[in-house]
């Protein structure tokens, strides 16, 4: 058989092999979004009694940008991903410098950071709802003992501290996993490099800004991708420490469409701003990932 004939005969069978995935994944998620984005343009009371779809245009998507309500929902969700993100990379890189030095407990201490990882959201959410009480919860306890407060605050029902609370759960909950990504990126590093700049008379910090950062920028952007599109889902936390209240001041795009969808049984609505949330993310992603390949 000729070479050409070989090559063709591989790509058949990856292709053969790869089909039936194909397949799945089309049925799992080109469906469902191509179903949704069709409901977002429709208005859909599935409670009612004659429960079907009818075509309004974008009738939803005007009333979504056109309130007060849809802008704040929007609004808190940029703010909070965009916070959590920049926190969780500095305090994970931070950590990760530290695991990579050598000192008596590192792989312990590489054991425990793994621990919120292991957990899922939801215990994560009760466990910092349990932390939060008022006035039983240890951060009240522990801020009243130090002198902080005077009396105890009820953080995640308050305007003034409802979405920092969130924040705050989110980075212990997250700020591990591009911990690890780091320290593995870290460890793979080439010695060459920081041996040479050793040489050169170039001092610790320096070493880090101008040598071992942009060596490992691909890594950290690779994690900031991920960690972004998957704060901009956060649903669990929201969920169980606040209800995207007061008001809706910590309301997310997730919670605000579970509400819309499962509260006021408004499908048509609540596919809307699906729909808005998934066009937000894959301009996000796409940005987040050419500044990726170009730094990598």
């Amino acid at each position: 058989m000729s070479r050409v004939g070989k090559h063709w005969r591989h790509k058949g069978f990856y292709y053969t092999m790869l089909a039936p995935l194909v397949i799945i994944m089309l049925a799992l998620y080109a469906y469902p979004v191509a179903y949704g984005t069709y409901l977002a343009f429709t208005r859909y009371d599935y409670a009612a009694v004659d429960a079907r779809p009818v075509w309004i245009g974008f009738d939803n998507f005007l009333k979504f940008f056109g309130s007060n309500e849809g802008r704040q929902i929007i609004r808190n969700t940029l703010v909070f991903t965009f916070v959590v993100v920049f926190a969780e990379t500095i305090l994970g890189l931070a950590l990760a410098v530290a695991l990579d030095r050598n000192f008596r407990g590192k792989g312990l201490a590489r054991a425990l950071i793994l621990v919120p990882l292991m957990l899922a959201p939801v215990v994560v959410g009760y466990e910092w709802r349990w932390l939060y009480n008022d006035p039983y919860g240890l951060v009240n306890w522990a801020l009243m003992k130090l002198g902080v407060l005077s009396a105890p605050i009820a953080w995640t029902t308050s305007a003034n501290t409802a979405m920092a609370s969130l924040m705050i759960a989110d980075i212990w909950y997250a700020t591990p996993f591009i911990a690890i990504l780091c320290l593995g990126g870290l460890q793979s590093l080439p010695e060459e490099p920081l041996e040479a700049a050793i040489v050169d008379g170039a001092s610790t910090l320096q070493r880090f800004f101008y040598v071992t950062l942009p060596l490992l920028r691909p890594v950290l952007l690779a994690a900031i991708l991920i960690r972004v599109m998957d704060a901009f889902q956060t649903f669990d936390l929201v969920f169980i420490l606040t209800y995207g209240g007061p008001g809706n001041l910590t309301e997310l795009m997730n919670t605000y469409t579970y509400k819309v969808a499962f509260r006021y049984f408004d499908l048509g609505y609540a596919s809307t701003v699906s729909v808005v949330s998934l066009v937000v993310m894959v301009l996000i992603a796409v940005v987040l990932a050419r500044i990726t390949n170009r730094n990598a």
